[in-house]
Order: C-alpha cells, then structure tokens, then sequence
C-alpha cells in the first residue's frame, strides 16, 4: 500500500473520531444547559397558572371536570381548580351539582372539604343548593345529602368544620317538610339499620331541643265525676250536721238544709 493512501485511512479515521466527539461534547452541553432551563420554565408556568398545570396533568377547565375530581376524590385537580379562582357554586343544566358529586366521594370527602373551606374567599358547608329530583327542583345542603346518602366521612368532615346539626334542613319525600337532622336520620335509621351510624353520631353532637330540657308541665286536674261530687256533697254536708250538734247550732243547719 502506497504511503499517500495509508495517509488518507488515517485522516478519514481521525475526521469520523472528530464528529463522534464533537457530537457527544454537544449532547452534554445541550443537557447541562438547554434541558434544565427548559424543565425549570415549565415547572415556573405550572405553578403560576394552575389551569396550564390541569392542561399537563391532562384536566380541562369546565364544569364537568371540576363536579367529576370532586366525586372522584382527585384533591390534586380540586385544588388547582380552587386555586385558579373556580366558582364551585357552578350551576350546570340549571342545577347546583356539588352536594350530589360530593356525596359520591367515599375516597377522601374530608380532604375534599377541608380544600373547599380553604379556598381562597372561603366556602359555606350550609349554603343551600338547588337541586334536580326527576321533574322537581328542590333546596338542599350538603349536610342533607350526606345523610341521604349514608356517607359517614363527609358528615364528620362537614361536622368537623362547623357544619350546624341543630338547624332544620328541608326534605321533599312527595312533599316538602323542615325537619332536624337527628329526627330524620332516626327515621332513616328506622326503615334501613345501615343509616343507625349516622343517627347515633348526629344525636350525640346534636343539642337537646327546648322542649326535652324543660321540666314536664303538671297534669290538669281531671273533673270529678257526677258520683264524686255526690260524695263529696254528702261528706261535706255530714261534717256540718256533726259541727252544728257540737256547736249547738243543729236548727240552724236544719232550716238551711230546708231552704235548698
């Protein structure tokens, strides 16, 4: 082989060296550098737009996406969805949703409401709801719902976080009715033993009513029998006939007896 051609082997050797080299030197330049600054603007974006943040995680902002990570108990969407300033009085289809939704969380209601009492502007857990019941519309709390439904954790989170249990709530069962709650949870608990937790637990935390703290009124007196007030007559008039012998005043009690 001629010197100049083995010449030439080496240089194509040392130019291919050369581009792997300059290659490798570029892709670890571009990670030290470009990768991180890329990865931190993302995470800079998430946190600053939280629906940006539900978008990467794969959530849409609307209405139904907030009702569904509520009933299915995903606190991580919920939170973004509060913090992005999302109204979870939302009304959909003419109705407020989120006493339904709310009771079909039996993964972790508790944490679900403490994210709703945390929002910025606050949430009232005694807020009446308009609700669909087949062609009627009715009111309704969350605390209603959660009985209705026999969902323990969310009445001891709705409890928990001030929820008043001596209030009446509005039921409709045909018609609608004010009750309060331990009364028509004791009815429920009546008609299905699975409902007698959520009695036992609202009557242990509910105030006794004016009417079971204050003393029983006495019994008025019964009117005497037409046989008791001859008795009484003849003993009250035998009493006097013993006195007037005593007294010496007989005739006198004779002459008045004569004149009635």
């Amino acid at each position: 082989m001629k010197p100049d051609h083995v010449e030439r082997i080496w240089m194509l050797i040392i130019g291919i060296l050369a581009g792997i080299i300059s290659t490798v030197l570029a892709q670890m330049l571009i990670a030290k550098y470009v990768s991180p600054n890329k990865h931190n603007t993302q995470i800079e974006l998430a946190s600053n737009d939280p629906r940006k943040e539900l978008a990467n995680i794969g959530v849409l902002w609307s209405d139904e996406n907030f009702l569904e990570a509520i009933s299915r108990g995903d606190a991580r969407a919920v939170k973004l969805f509060l913090d992005g300033g999302f109204d979870p009085y939302i009304i959909v289809g003419g109705v407020q949703s989120l006493p339904i939704k709310l009771t079909i969380n039996r993964t972790n209601p508790r944490e679900v409401v403490k994210l709703l009492v945390e929002r910025k502007g606050g949430f009232d857990l005694n807020h009446i709801y308009h609700i669909q019941m087949g062609y009627d519309k009715w009111n309704a709390t969350i605390l209603e719902w959660s009985i209705m439904q026999n969902n323990m954790e969310l009445l001891q989170a709705l409890y928990e976080n001030g929820v008043d249990l001596n209030k009446k709530i509005d039921i409709y069962s045909g018609r609608s009715y004010s009750i309060l709650p331990r009364d028509w949870s004791r009815e429920r608990a009546k008609q299905d033993k699975s409902y007698e937790p959520i009695f036992k637990f609202i009557e242990k935390n509910t105030l006794p009513t004016q009417a079971e703290v204050s003393p029983p009124a006495p019994p008025k007196p019964a009117h005497p029998t037409q046989q008791e007030m001859i008795e009484k007559w003849q003993g009250d008039e035998y009493e006097r006939y013993n006195r007037s012998i005593r007294d010496g005043t007989y005739n006198k009690w004779k002459n008045e007896g004569k004149n009635h």
